[in-house]
């Protein structure tokens, strides 16, 4: 039976979180927000999480030197994003090189 009382909004996305899908899109919304903590300050500036699948993390990486380095901290990054997630953990990183489409687009020159 659903009450006409007013709910509080922390209530209701609380209770979306732990229930629906986009408990889960949201939970994982916490990797992008803290990919500064996960990645440390060496790897967060040379590389940005692209998407979650099926508990595998794609990660861009800026080079292959960068990609080399970063495959050697996959598991800690595993660690600590599983450690802020409540629900579908990270399984697996996979890292890529960015394409085109990946790169942000640069801001057109102010007059």
């Amino acid at each position: 039976m659903k009450s006409d009382e007013p709910q509080n909004i922390a209530q209701i996305l609380a209770q979306l979180k732990a229930t629906t899908k986009l408990g889960a899109h949201l939970d994982h919304a916490q990797i992008w927000e803290r990919w500064n903590d996960i990645a440390g300050p060496e790897f967060a500036p040379r590389s940005h999480p692209m998407k979650v699948r099926k508990g595998v993390l794609t990660v861009a990486v800026a080079n292959t030197v960068w990609m080399h380095k970063l495959s050697y901290e996959k598991q800690a990054m595993i660690e600590k994003i599983n450690s802020l997630l409540s629900k579908d953990p990270i399984e697996e990183i996979y890292l890529t090189l960015p394409t085109n489409e990946d790169l942000p687009t640069p801001d057109p020159p102010q007059k």
